[in-house]
């Protein structure tokens, strides 16, 4: 019988970059990887155990502009100090946000350009 890995079960696909900042309770954190459905933070507190509920925000490195999240903490690593997030909201700019830098890389829409 083939053994399922957790990676398999994946809604969505995780990157790696662009790396976000992570804001929660004004503690920032850089994401080792993240997705649609959630992040892992690397360096993590270790004030963010299992199961622990989280607000915060979601930035890119040469903006400033916070978008809202709430998660869960799924799991803490205290070995390598990795925290995993699953986004149990979204505000629909966070969405949008996260949307563009997966499609596109870029945190922005960019100027139309036009032909002609």
């Amino acid at each position: 019988m083939a053994q399922i890995y957790q990676s398999d079960q994946r809604r969505d696909r995780r990157r790696t970059l662009p790396v976000l900042i992570v804001r929660i309770d004004d503690v920032e954190y850089r994401t080792r990887d993240w997705s649609l459905g959630g992040l892992s933070l690397a360096g993590a507190d270790p004030l963010l155990p299992d199961g622990a509920e989280v607000d915060g925000h979601l930035l890119a490195e040469d903006d400033d502009t916070p978008h809202r999240f709430a998660g869960r903490v799924v799991r803490h690593d205290p070995v390598t100090d990795v925290v995993a997030l699953r986004f149990a909201e979204l505000a629909p700019e966070a969405f949008v946000f996260l949307e563009r830098l997966q499609t596109t890389g870029r945190r922005r829409a960019g100027p139309t350009v036009r032909e002609g």
